[in-house]
């Protein structure tokens, strides 16, 4: 038997999240992490609703909401401002259940993750501790942890079945197993800053994109009194001298009147002010074997769409059901093997939007820029032009275990709706009504009596959403979704992203059978974990 069932290495956001997935499992897992508490500055601005989503899957979403912010507004504007574009977030659906576009305080999002392991007492967790050195056997993984400080070799080893790289972009467990990294092509020095305001200054809460050729920047209130500035680097700058808080002062002085026009640029407090290379890149693969890469450590994502800590939370919300299922016996192990090729494309896909947002953003030439700001101002007229802007933030699943689907099919592969329940005090969303394993939805139809004659390992919850179901969609939003998109049954994994779907044609209790079929033949195929086999 192995100390653990899972070892975690790294604490930040992903690492957290995993631990409190893997925590109300009872999966007993050590997360090691050399800070022994949250860095106090923040790094990551925003989260979108699916990953509020995840929030409210671990029952934390009340104390996440009182440190984050919605978003109001994104504009896009050049350096004669001109208002280009402008993108009311506001309005976006919340096809989640939750704002699409949040801004937050890192450190204390943190701290809500780790208070929330507290929960747990299958959770241990091993601060100022790292991990060292690792070592693959054919049944489980043998971790040797050290101490965090530099240069202290005092250690101990321990055994797991499997280990979780959440060890960020320098990751030790992605270089202990010399796995490559895909450039995506953006390597563009960026001067990020952090401005505290006096709490009681009123200010516009809409972020901007600063298109100007002179020198690119980013605008972005979050949360209470937190501004958050990205200024590109020039060609020529001194490095060390942008960074001094006189010289930052002057670069936000020509954007202060967006904010309020009561604002000067000796106001506030400047905690940190650093430059810091954007990069674009992807690993090659996620997983070898029984050790999994979640977050930075698998890809690193620039910041145009505030994407980088979502896709971390997104990796870990996809394997760590997974895991629980294969540790609780209920799946095969060759299930796990669905996580690199599920959430690799889906981050692929994230990462070149973003450099596409960074490509509208960085253009350094004058003429080029010009004609930019004259498509993105047609874009008002237009909005289909600027579509490749993506506000919707919604990327579909790489092939895994899912039904086979039409090309750029709208349904499966992405999460399913979310709405709250009608009259429920405290606010509860439908998502609470799904089971821990597989649903079947029936829009105004009980699926359970199309399935009565089926025999089935798979613990399949069927659910009624309707008038007269178990979830009274009482606006309708949730059927009028599947009758867009002629659907009358679905099939809802355990991370609530849609299997697959059917309708009546021509039989559709022989259409649900197939489906339920699918999934049993995916779950009991014979793929197996196959040792990666270096090129």
């Amino acid at each position: 038997m192995t100390d653990y069932d899972v070892v975690i290495a790294g604490l930040g956001p992903t690492g957290a999240v995993a631990a409190n997935l893997l925590g109300a499992a009872g999966i007993r897992t050590l997360v090691v992490d050399p800070n022994p508490t949250v860095y106090n500055i923040p790094r990551a601005v925003h989260f979108d609703g699916e990953v509020m989503r995840t929030f409210q899957s671990l029952n934390l979403h009340t104390q996440i909401s009182e440190v984050a912010a919605p978003g109001v507004g994104l504009g896009f504007t050049n350096g004669r401002n001109w208002k280009l574009f402008e993108q009311d977030l506001s309005i976006l659906p919340k096809s989640q259940g939750w704002n699409n576009s949040n801004f937050f305080n890192q450190p204390a999002l943190e701290a809500h993750l780790r208070t929330g392991l507290e929960r747990y007492s299958s959770v241990t967790c091993a601060l100022g501790d790292r991990v060292s050195d690792i070592e693959q056997t054919q049944d489980h993984v043998v971790i040797n942890i050290a101490s965090g400080q530099e240069g202290d070799s005092t250690g101990r080893q321990v055994s797991a079945r499997y280990l979780l790289g959440c060890d960020g972009a320098a990751s030790t467990i992605r270089n202990a197993l010399a796995i490559e990294q895909e450039d995506l092509d953006c390597d563009e020095p960026w001067l990020v800053v952090d401005w505290f305001l006096p709490g009681d200054v009123e200010i516009n809460r809409r972020a901007y994109q600063i298109c100007d050729p002179n020198r690119p920047a980013t605008l972005v209130p979050c949360e209470g009194s937190h501004i958050r500035w990205e200024f590109m680097v020039n060609e020529g700058d001194d490095l060390k001298a942008i960074e001094e808080e006189a010289n930052v002062r002057q670069l936000m002085a020509p954007h202060l009147h967006r904010l309020s026009p009561e604002l000067t640029s000796d106001m506030g407090e400047l905690v940190r002010s650093k430059v810091y290379n954007f990069h674009a890149l992807i690993a090659e693969r996620f997983q070898t074997d029984r050790i999994f890469l979640l977050g930075d450590a698998a890809h690193q994502t620039p910041p145009f769409l505030g994407q980088g800590m979502c896709a971390g939370i997104r990796d870990a919300d996809n394997l760590c059901w997974k895991i629980v299922g294969v540790l609780q016996g209920k799946y095969p192990p060759g299930l796990l093997s669905t996580y690199t090729t599920e959430r690799r494309p889906h981050v692929y896909e994230v990462i070149k939007t973003a450099v596409g947002h960074g490509s509208v953003i960085q253009n350094r030439n004058h003429i080029a820029a010009f004609f930019r700001d004259c498509y993105l101002m047609l874009g008002r007229l237009v909005p289909l032009l600027v579509s490749f802007l993506r506000f919707d933030l919604s990327w579909s699943l790489g092939v895994g275990l899912l039904s086979p689907k039409k090309p750029k099919d709208a349904v499966i592969g992405k999460p399913i709706p979310q709405f709250e329940l009608d009259g429920r005090e405290p606010p509860t969303f439908s998502d609470s009504m799904l089971g821990k394993d597989f649903t079947l939805i029936g829009i105004d139809i009980d699926p359970s009596s199309l399935i009565d004659s089926q025999t089935s390992d798979i613990n399949i919850k069927s659910v009624i959403v309707g008038p007269n179901g178990d979830i009274i969609d009482s606006n309708n939003s949730f059927s009028t979704w599947g009758a867009l998109h002629d659907i009358k049954v679905l099939l809802v994994r355990p991370d609530r992203q849609v299997f697959g779907y059917c309708n009546d044609q021509p039989s559709l209790a022989a259409n649900v059978a197939a489906l339920v079929n699918q999934l049993e033949s995916q779950l009991n195929s014979t793929i197996t974990i196959q040792r990666n086999k270096e090129e």
